[in-house]
């Protein structure tokens, strides 16, 4: 009863402090909107290098989000997520995280290394510190570009890479995670370019906040939910939070629902194949955008490949 009751508040005191940590960040930087996914918890490393072997796996993670379908210059995104653990008690953790963006002419390709350290905090709870590190590669494909004025057509836009770093922090337990996240700390002198496609405008920007968090429910044997949140912060745009829960049936399939406050609602599907292989699909209907489209689609391939000893559980719900 001690020991249950002293884990109880290591969670507590992990949880008080990532929540602390995050809401300094949040009131001291300004930031550009990193990518979003409605399927977040399967690429955990793509935001946070802290994740990058937290699993008893080698874990490939892939993911394509087409956003706002039948919107000119709408988003277009892909992933790709590799990490596992490394040493004799699986201390450490490697990884690398790629991300591609398409934006109407612009395109931003992220090629970053992951690192992280975990401590054994309670029987089941670990504390993991993570470095991200690479380069970020921006170019404007010239011939989709409209123009307020002739003078702009004078103009030569140059293909832009900068070097990048973030880092981050996690905990978790089988059925329990917190995250606290920047994935890009330098500021970045990169173009933004409006849903028009008009006068793209250099400017200085820096990292995203993600915080984020889910804890797994046992219903009954066969039935288990899965509520989870996150947080990203820019000064650029709104707030955004997403807010999701989902039930596992049988271990085998997840179903559930997602709310992107004032953005848009999704509905979730995932199965199983084995014990290895996981496929998912989201689609997002739009509630916030003044303009119609025809809803955003998003796929995710998860491949595990077991790396069996008795140090730790590997986490089977995120």
């Amino acid at each position: 009863m001690k020991n249950l009751k002293r884990e109880n508040n290591l969670i507590k005191l992990y949880t008080s402090c990532v929540l602390l940590f995050s809401l300094l960040l949040v009131s001291k930087l300004s930031a550009q909107q990193y990518p979003q996914f409605t399927q977040y918890t399967y690429n955990m490393n793509i935001i946070n290098p802290a994740y990058a072997g937290i699993k008893n796996s080698l874990s490939i993670n892939i993911m394509g989000r087409t956003q706002w379908v039948g919107v000119e210059g709408a988003p277009r995104t892909g992933t790709l997520g590799i990490h596992t653990p490394l040493g004799v008690k699986r201390a450490f953790g490697l990884g690398f995280s790629a991300i591609y963006t398409e934006l109407g002419p612009l395109k931003e390709t992220h090629l970053y290394g992951d690192l992280a350290y975990k401590l054994e905090v309670s029987n089941d709870g670990f504390l993991s510190f993570g470095l991200k590190f690479g380069t970020s590669i921006q170019s404007l494909n010239q011939s989709l570009l409209r123009f307020n004025s002739n003078e702009s057509l004078n103009t030569v836009f140059n293909n832009r890479t900068e070097f990048n770093l973030g880092f981050g922090l996690f905990f978790s337990q089988e059925k329990f995670f917190i995250s606290a996240s920047i994935p890009n700390i330098l500021n970045t002198n990169f173009f933004e370019v409006d849903s028009s496609l008009d006068n793209p405008n250099r400017v200085s920007r820096n990292s995203t906040v993600f915080l984020g968090s889910g804890y797994v429910f046992e219903i009954s044997n066969s039935l288990k939910m899965k509520p989870a949140m996150m947080l990203r912060y820019s000064s650029t745009v709104p707030v955004a939070l997403d807010v999701s829960n989902t039930a596992f049936i049988d271990e085998i399939f997840e179903l559930g629902i997602s709310y992107r406050i004032k953005e848009s609602v999704a509905l979730i599907a995932a199965l199983n194949l084995n014990k290895n292989l996981r496929i998912g699909y989201s689609y997002d209907f739009s509630t916030g955008n003044s303009f119609n489209s025809n809803g955003s689609h998003e796929m995710m391939f998860l491949y595990d490949i077991d790396l069996r000893d008795r140090i730790r559980r590997t986490p089977k719900y995120f």
